[in-house]
């Protein structure tokens, strides 16, 4: 699975989804899959960087280790890493890819 991205994406799927049910948060996932079109985009685009998909397999794993450990804190921790990832992945598409986004001229989105 390290180097084949379809299975990577099921696999982070599947891993969102148990993590919302575990949570208490049966569903949500599902929910959450309704209005995340663009997001996902941005994980396509963003994954063949190189070492990305190690970088969150390690984020993932940093979660789970939280949780097992019954570390709400470490958890938190891990989440807020890994998302804080995702911004910083956003902008580097946004910049390579500015006709994916819509906004102004420059590709921004309005704020």
């Amino acid at each position: 699975m390290a180097h084949d991205a379809n299975a990577f994406h099921q696999a982070d799927e599947t891993f969102h989804a148990m993590l919302a049910d575990v949570a208490g948060y049966p569903g949500f996932w599902t929910l959450v899959q309704q209005v995340k079109v663009q997001v996902d985009r941005c994980r396509r685009l963003t994954l063949p960087s190189p070492g990305r998909m190690g970088k969150v397999i390690a984020e993932h794993e940093a979660v789970v280790q939280a949780i097992a450990a019954h570390d709400p804190d470490r958890a938190i921790r891990a989440l807020d890493l890994h998302l804080d990832g995702l911004l910083v992945s956003i902008d580097d598409i946004r910049s390579v890819y500015p006709h994916f986004f819509s906004g102004a001229p420059d590709g921004r989105l309005p704020h």
